[in-house]
């Protein structure tokens, strides 16, 4: 903005009160100043010159003694002079169509002007400006009046924000509790933005989403900073997971990092939980039936059929059948039977552990007490108490395994400690198990 030489003002001022009092008199104090070809002094008759102020109005002479009108410019300093008068006019004018202001000392101002409680700003030609301008910090939009907007502004299709002093706002912006983004140009963003190597979304008033949100015809999820995710993420429990493109995987059995992981409809990692052979553990992997997860084909085979619960549960009534209709106790005809469904003849008299292990041993199978070393389709001794069938590891101290005990846990297939007791079902630790050799 431009400043007024105030000392030179000051001076003006004072030489002309001190001439208009001592030396200066008009050859004619009524004449009309406005249609005066010239003033001059009273006792020489030499002509008046520069500024001087007349009835209380400030007048420009020049050299030659006319009376200047229009605009002035001196010392690089704008003024503007009634056109019909030569009056010097301040404050805000409209001229030729145009606002200007001219301050209490009469120069043009450029740049911004506090008038009437509003700003307003003018520009290096002087005339007020509407629509955006720049003041070389920030873009301003003016109202038609010259006054500053401020709030959300639509403008040829595109939505900005004002602050309160009236700058247009960038980049990231909390306004009434939402966050929304701005470019470099103050465009607000609807839609898909990345900012930062991190993909946001915002809905069509332009607020940044959060949580899932249903896009295109697929589940995304942001976090509370907005950010997409991608990998996985754990939410309420649930694990899901993103592709690099952060669509929500569901309905799938998708390889991550080396292992299958399987989605269901809602996108939740599936875990604990068997598909036929099929097992997913409490990590989400999938363990897919091979026969080199067993110690031997047949083994590999009995795992396989007992996968299946319609196999399972009539193995579990015929075990019932063969000890006479007795529903406990039968864990060894459990066992016997399910070796038998696969082709291991074991007599049909075989009633207690004793009995079990020595036609393993004579079959050619192995005794083992490395418990860690349990595959699928291994039987499993607790002493002399109880024989099961091993199915997979759940942690390590319980394994899912199948017997006769459907009774006390519910299921055929069931979870089991195997390496310690288990107060809640009165269950003992698990002591040595029999595997076939390949």
């Amino acid at each position: 903005m431009i400043k007024k030489n105030k000392l030179f003002s000051l001076g003006l001022i004072l030489t002309l009160s001190i001439q208009s009092t001592s030396t200066f008199a008009f050859t004619n104090t009524n004449q009309d100043i406005s249609s005066s070809e010239s003033l001059v002094f009273e006792n020489n008759n030499k002509p008046l010159s520069g500024w001087q102020y007349i009835n209380e109005h400030w007048y420009y002479f020049k050299s030659d003694g006319s009376l200047a009108k229009g605009w002035l410019d001196i010392n690089g300093y704008w003024y503007y002079l009634d056109n019909n008068t030569g009056e010097m006019k301040i404050g805000l004018q409209e001229i030729n169509g145009y606002k200007y202001y001219l301050d209490e000392s009469g120069y043009m101002r450029i740049g911004w002007v506090k008038y009437d409680g509003d700003y307003y700003f003018f520009g290096s030609d002087g005339t007020m400006k509407t629509g955006w301008i720049n003041d070389g910090y920030a873009y301003y939009f003016l109202n038609r009046d010259g006054t500053i907007y401020t709030g959300w502004l639509n403008e040829n299709g595109e939505k900005y924000y004002l602050g309160s002093n009236g700058d247009m706002k960038l980049g990231w912006q909390y306004i009434d509790n939402q966050w929304y983004y701005f470019r470099p140009d103050g465009n607000m963003r609807i839609g898909w933005e990345k900012i930062n190597d991190y993909w946001y979304y915002f809905n069509s008033d332009g607020v940044m989403q959060t949580g899932w949100q249903y896009i295109g015809n697929q589940w995304y999820y942001f976090r509370p900073d907005g950010n997409m995710r991608i990998g996985w993420e754990k939410i309420n429990n649930n694990w899901y997971y993103f592709n690099l493109d952060g669509v929500m995987l569901k309905d799938i059995t998708q390889s991550i990092d080396g292992q299958d992981y399987r989605f269901n409809s809602d996108g939740e990692m599936l875990s604990d939980i068997w598909d036929g052979a099929t097992y997913i553990n409490p990590n989400g992997i999938v363990l897919n039936p091979t026969p080199s997860m067993s110690n031997s084909y047949t083994q590999y085979k009995l795992f396989n059929y007992m996968s299946s619960e319609e196999h399972r549960e009539d193995v579990h009534n015929t075990s019932i059948k063969l000890h006479g209709g007795i529903t406990s106790n039968n864990c060894v005809y459990f066992a016997s039977e399910a070796l038998r469904r696969v082709g291991v003849n074991i007599p049909l008299y075989t009633a207690n552990t004793y009995q079990l292990e020595r036609e393993l041993l004579s079959k050619g199978w192995k005794k083992s007490t490395d418990l860690r070393k349990l595959k699928p389709g291994d039987i499993v001794f607790s002493g002399s108490a109880h024989a099961f069938i091993f199915m997979h590891w759940y942690d390590s101290d319980s394994a899912y395994i199948v017997d006769n005990q459907k009774k006390v846990f519910g299921e055929v297939l069931h979870k089991r400690k195997i390496t310690s007791y288990d107060s809640t079902y009165d269950t003992y630790k698990s002591t040595h198990f029999y595997y076939l050799p390949n």
